[in-house]
């Protein structure tokens, strides 16, 4: 899969900041694809050629940014795509670790530096990272994957339910034919 060098994702359930970074990303001559979901971010990211970079909301409904980092590194196709971290603004202590263990490869906050994001963005591009020590790495990859394993759980356990709801709703039809 190629990329598309100019373009960028951006996945992000707040329209005014999908706006704003749209305004500032097209001033640096950059195409922004948006996704306003997880799901849908991934959807678009495997597009062909997919974008030279995305920038994800830790936020995102549907699979969240941590979720969403670990799948696209895991993807043959994306895994050298730059994947940024949006942190919400007032993010917690840790937070910053917990997008890079997930896989972010960088991370920015709100409210965004208006008048360095695109250079920022241009040294992201141009392959700054940033990195912890291997026992933070360690400590929050433990977390990580507690994190993924509750939410699978949690999803499991939604989708036993629905699978008995509609077992029942099944029965109770055969019942009246």
């Amino acid at each position: 899969m190629g990329i598309n060098p100019r373009t960028i994702l951006y996945i992000e359930n707040n329209p005014d900041d999908l706006r704003l970074v749209r305004r500032l990303l097209e001033a640096g001559a950059y195409a922004v694809w948006e996704a306003r979901d997880g799901l849908t971010g991934l959807d678009v990211a495997k597009r062909q050629p997919g974008p030279a970079m995305i920038l994800v909301s830790m936020q995102a409904p549907g699979m969240n940014g941590y979720e969403l980092a670990s799948r696209f590194k895991a993807l043959p196709a994306l895994a050298r795509v730059p994947v940024v971290a949006v942190l919400p603004e007032g993010s917690l202590p840790g937070d910053r670790e917990r997008c890079l263990v997930a896989g972010c490869d960088a991370c920015v906050s709100k409210p965004f530096d208006t008048t360095r994001f695109a250079a920022w963005i241009d040294a992201c591009l141009g392959g700054k990272r940033e990195f912890i020590s291997a026992d933070e790495e360690a400590r929050y990859l433990r977390q990580h994957s507690a994190e993924l394993a509750t939410r699978l759980e949690e999803k499991i356990r939604a989708l036993e339910l629905a699978h008995r709801e509609l077992s029942q709703q099944n029965e109770q039809v055969e019942q009246q034919v």
